[in-house]
């Protein structure tokens, strides 16, 4: 587990905002991004464990797409020290091949 958490991670600038697939409500924004999934912080807490449907809307159109879809399962969850916003860990779980070079493209662009 500790390896995985090394991975590096993109902070991103643009925060995209992530909803749920089924009822296009929002969840929150995304706190930072990498190749095994992203920090989402949200309003309400999410059930950790919980597999989500999620969509996220892109700050800019990449591959030519305004969102990429992908499933993911919440890890771990905690509160945003002083912000009133809860930190969500999600792992992806189904992602296409299209949609992950989507998300590298992201991390690229948020690169510090």
């Amino acid at each position: 587990m500790f390896d995985q958490r090394m991975r590096h991670r993109a902070i991103t600038d643009e925060s995209p905002v992530v909803f749920q697939r089924a009822t296009h409500k929002e969840l929150g924004r995304v706190g930072n991004i990498s190749s095994d999934g992203i920090l989402l912080l949200c309003d309400e807490e999410l059930g950790l464990h919980q597999i989500l449907e999620l969509e996220m809307a892109l700050p800019r159109g990449i591959h030519g797409r305004s969102t990429v879809a992908f499933n993911a399962q919440v890890m771990w969850v905690q509160p945003v020290n002083n912000t009133g916003l809860t930190g969500c860990g999600l792992a992806y779980r189904r992602v296409s091949d299209e949609d992950m070079e989507i998300f590298e493209e992201l991390i690229k662009d948020f690169v510090f």
